[in-house]
């Protein structure tokens, strides 16, 4: 048995700063899985996702990205995948809520 998952990549905007500059950067991000390493070994799996693509870096309304240096984009990049699991998390987070509210909705509406 061959088992596959479709990785599912998000599209998330943060605001970061470094120093005293703001800088808006739009990022792809796949959610990230910790490998399994103990048990049968077929019940093993290396770790997998995480990763992260900065697609954009605005400053002032203003694409920057192609004119940053290499230690600003690595050190956005690093601050990108920092901020992931939480941004995933907080979606989940959302998601949850909102699917309460509907089922409180459709609860009542049957009343």
């Amino acid at each position: 048995i061959v088992i596959t998952q479709l990785e599912l990549k998000m599209s998330f905007t943060k605001t970061f700063y470094i120093s005293d500059a703001e800088f808006e950067v739009e990022f792809e991000a796949s959610r990230f899985k910790s490998a399994k390493t103990y048990g049968h070994p077929e019940n093993c799996y290396p770790a997998e996702g995480g990763e992260v693509e900065i697609e954009a870096v605005m400053v002032g309304g203003f694409e920057i990205k192609d004119f940053l240096s290499e230690s600003t984009m690595c050190r956005l990049q690093q601050m990108a995948e920092e901020a992931a699991p939480e941004l995933f998390d907080d979606q989940d987070q959302q998601h949850l809520e909102d699917e309460a509210e509907q089922h409180a909705f459709n609860r009542h509406m049957d009343d």
